[in-house]
């Protein structure tokens, strides 16, 4: 898969480097930065964290 995908796929401005916001299921909103993607999902390197996270969840792409 590739970023292109994602952008096509689900309509969204995704590009490596973008900022996402991320609400987690107990309502806590947290903000990371996209570093790149696994299989369709991207990869999230939330603020504060040293290392990129793969989650299969739903980010709102906060920068067009």
């Amino acid at each position: 898969m590739s970023m292109k995908y994602i952008r096509t796929m689900y309509n969204v401005p995704a590009k490596r480097g973008g900022r996402v916001r991320f609400t987690r299921t107990d309502g806590v909103i947290e903000y990371g930065t996209i570093t790149g993607i696994s299989d369709a999902h991207l990869r999230v390197r939330l603020d504060g964290m040293k290392y990129s996270l793969y989650r299969a969840a739903k980010y709102e792409v906060i920068n067009k």
